[in-house]
């Protein structure tokens, strides 16, 4: 079928208007009667609503559904296309790109004596909560999906029984969603724990030592210098935005073992950024030759704001050596602490093993929720409302720090996540700025993180994941009119 022919994609007139499903069963049947071929494109959601007089929101949440569940899929130009092969389609079916064992034994390699330098990163500011706007979590379909589960629930004996069930029913519905973002991986390869803080403690503890040495490439990030600390692992930071990135690395795998590298390409500390393709693949290679592991974090795959995504590590060609772990979505609190492990099964079965690694504070209603907004789609539908607006959002702000502060302060807009870094004057003192805004009325909510106590802080992490215009501008106008006269 030639592109340009649109008369094929008028639906049959009915009594009742189109919706979503009835515009999806109209697609696969195109595609099931081979109206339309694998790798074919198909006219824009857009085009398809204009031609049947159907909300185009409708039109995109029907399109939404049909990428999620392999019906159709994206090509570099953003352009909808049939996929190959089709959902039941096992013609091109492909090995896991996950092995079984882990390449090196966990836990047991030969401990470094000397004392690795460490690096605690540099004094910030946290400004914000790092969750996304409850507006865009749909509270009144998880209620209603919570009663479902709450009334068939009465058959299951004890807490052990219900944890068995619902960790089974919500990987699965994971897989499927990781599936279906090219992960290639079987339910052995997948574990959820609740906590990222109980994730990554379980992850360097299983695949380190006390007294290994792991490169920190976000020595900034409180979270991961504490994990590591508690876990007598040494630590050497590593900034991964310079250029030379690479050749660093390999300059200090040939001096000293080490066994793994934690990287955490896109977030807004300062230290990290997306690496580009080469830089993957050199990463990956120098891992599999010098035989150490990378322990990859994502918390904002949903959030690029680049024209294509990045793509993880543990896409590539690995062998093993890519430990990828990642919130299940920002949309809501809980599923921000559902963190999802990606590993050699080896692996996965040590994590289990673990004490308290997995078996923490457990909702199974909220839980069962997830489940069934993952197997219908209806998630990644109210992730992209979620991206659109933190997309305006970001604009919106950027906007107004550089007309109230843009000759105080300086930044780089993020390649994805919500938070910017922010610079300001050496000589001024966040803290006291802050206690000045909140002595005046301003509700902040700040965390401070030192590297030593009597440091002066100017660099602030802003996170706009719940963001008021209103209430930012009053806040950078105050802050203008301090900063006006504390720098003459």
């Amino acid at each position: 079928m030639r592109q340009y022919d649109l008369s094929v994609w008028v639906m049959p007139v009915t009594a009742k208007k189109p919706n979503s499903l009835q515009i999806e069963e109209f697609i696969i049947e195109r595609i099931q009667n081979r109206t339309v071929q694998p790798h074919e494109g198909i006219p824009s959601h857009r085009t398809l609503a204009r031609l049947n007089k159907v909300n185009r929101n409708t039109a995109l949440r029907a399109y939404t559904k049909l990428i999620a569940t392999g019906w159709l899929t994206h090509n570099k130009g953003s352009k909808a296309c049939v996929a190959d092969p089709l959902p039941g389609d096992s013609r091109k079916s492909r090995p896991s790109s996950m092995p079984e064992m882990l390449p090196l034994a966990p836990g047991l390699n030969g401990h470094n004596d000397e004392r690795a330098e460490k690096d605690s990163g540099r004094g910030f500011i946290s400004v914000g909560l790092p969750f996304i706007d409850k507006v865009y979590w749909p509270e009144r379909i998880v209620s209603k999906y919570v009663r479902e589960f709450s009334r068939s629930n009465t058959g299951l004996a004890t807490p052990q029984k219900q944890h068995g069930i619902h960790s089974q029913s919500i990987q699965a519905a994971i897989l499927q969603q990781l599936n279906l973002r090219s992960f290639n991986i079987r339910i052995d390869h997948l574990l959820v724990i609740r906590g990222r803080s109980e994730c990554m403690r379980a992850i360097f503890k299983a695949l380190c030592a006390s007294s290994d040495t792991v490169i920190n490439t976000s020595p900034s990030d409180p979270l991961i210098n504490s994990v590591l600390q508690e876990c007598g692992i040494n630590m050497i930071a590593l900034n991964a935005v310079q250029n030379d990135f690479i050749s660093q690395l390999e300059e200090i795998i040939i001096r000293k073992r080490i066994m793994a590298v934690y990287i955490r390409p896109n977030c807004s500390y300062p230290e990290c950024r997306n690496l580009d393709e080469a830089s993957c693949s050199r990463l990956v290679e120098l891992a599999k030759k010098h035989q150490f592991y990378i322990i990859e974090e994502d918390d904002d795959h949903e959030f690029w704001w680049g024209k294509y995504p990045f793509m993880p590590l543990a896409h590539y060609a690995h062998g093993g050596f890519v430990i990828h772990s990642a919130a299940l979505s920002r949309v809501s609190p809980y599923m921000q602490n559902l963190r999802t492990v990606v590993a050699p099964a080896q692996l996965i079965e040590i994590l289990k093993s673990i004490p308290n690694a997995h078996y923490g504070y457990r909702d199974f209603s909220e839980e069962k929720a997830i489940s069934r907004f993952l197997v219908n789609s209806e998630l990644l539908w109210f992730s992209r409302q979620a991206k659109a607006a933190k997309q305006k959002d970001l604009k919106n702000l950027h906007e107004l720090l550089q007309l109230q502060l843009g000759e105080y302060i300086s930044y780089d807009l993020p390649e994805s996540g919500t938070a910017l870094w922010i610079r300001f004057p050496a000589k001024t003192d966040l803290v006291t700025l802050i206690e000045l805004l909140k002595s005046d009325g301003q509700v902040i909510r700040s965390v401070i993180s030192r590297v030593k106590s009597e440091q002066p802080i100017y660099h602030m992490r802003l996170d706009f994941g719940r963001f008021d215009l209103r209430d930012c501008k009053k806040v950078a106008i105050k802050l203008r009119s301090i900063l006006k006269k504390r720098i003459r």
